[in-house]
């Protein structure tokens, strides 16, 4: 009987597992080693492009689709937040080449911290989010794009000449306007009278006045006679100059007054509620084509709406003006 040559069998390490769990491991070793190594290349091939040659430059800072309402010379000062910051700062002034070294993306996070750091300081208390700090390379310049949430503008508070925007959360926003600023800020509702220090922008305003003021000023703003009210005044809230007078009085832009009285939600017994004040109002108005009716006051805090009587001689504005 015969029988079948047995095969030798040869001797390969790899095939041993332990052999295969080592290669296996340098070989990972090595592609780490290299990558690091390609990486470490390419940082400092980075840093020379941008230390020695000024490539790829720092084009512009570009704000991603701003509201409407902030205007071109808000958005060139919010935009100048990050030069200041980052390209112009004496105490930093590393950070001017970690925002054009295109493979550092800590300063993008420094850039968005800036921005909603408490308390906000500056024209960046415009911000209240960032959404994003991203670099975009084009045609060899860097920009940098930022997208965020901003503050908006609720109302204006008058402290003697001076004016400042505010938010619906009370929140004071950058800047510091005169009358002839007004004229863009037409379709805000100016408090004044409020009591209390001016916060620093991005600080909120602490006064029960000015709460007071903006609820009101939520409520007038939708109605159609809202162009005459030329301000909400807080002088005597809550009774604190004369307690026998009305505590919030709307001028007008004619000269003549409304008496609105207590704020809304603190009316009590003496007086009916701002919706009812609103009701009379749009009477008057309608009736008179203004909310003062053309006299001097028009006393709207009780169910009776009170009109001067118009002397002999005298003549009111007809319906609707």
């Amino acid at each position: 009987m015969s029988t079948a040559k047995q095969p030798s069998m040869l001797y390969r390490p790899w095939q041993n597992p332990w052999c295969a769990q080592g290669l296996g491991l340098l070989a990972l070793l090595l592609l780490a080693a290299a990558l690091a190594l390609g990486f470490r290349h390419m940082q400092t091939y980075a840093r020379t492009v941008v230390t020695h040659n000024g490539a790829p430059p720092l084009r512009r800072v570009v704000l991603v689709d701003p509201p409407s309402w902030l205007s071109a010379p808000l958005l060139n000062a919010i935009a100048e937040e990050t030069v200041h910051f980052a390209l112009n700062n004496k105490r930093h002034p590393e950070r001017a080449a970690e925002l054009r070294n295109p493979l550092d993306g800590r300063i993008l996070q420094q850039i968005a911290r800036h921005y909603v750091r408490r308390p906000a300081v500056g024209e960046n208390a415009w911000i209240k989010a960032v959404t994003y700090v991203r670099r975009v390379v084009r045609g060899g310049q860097q920009q940098i794009q930022i997208a965020a949430v901003y503050r908006r503008p609720a109302a204006v508070i008058q402290r003697g000449d001076h004016y400042f925007l505010i938010t619906a959360h009370a929140c004071r926003l950058p800047g510091m306007y005169d009358q002839q600023a007004l004229v863009s800020l037409k379709s805000l509702m100016v408090i004044r009278g409020v009591s209390g220090a001016i916060p620093q922008p991005g600080s909120r305003f602490t006064g029960p006045d000015v709460a007071a003021g903006l609820q009101l000023a939520r409520l007038l703003v939708p109605q159609p006679y809202a162009a005459q009210i030329a301000d909400i005044n807080m002088k005597n809230f809550r009774g604190r100059v004369d307690s026998l007078a009305p505590q919030i009085v709307l001028d007008t832009v004619y000269g003549g007054q409304v008496w609105w009285g207590r704020a809304v939600g603190d009316e009590g017994f003496y007086e009916i509620p701002a919706a009812s004040k609103l009701k009379a109002l749009s009477e008057v108005y309608y009736h008179y084509g203004r909310i003062d009716a053309g006299k001097a006051y028009v006393d709207i805090r009780t169910e009776e709406v009170k009109v001067p009587r118009i002397l002999p001689g005298e003549t009111t504005v007809g319906v609707n003006g």
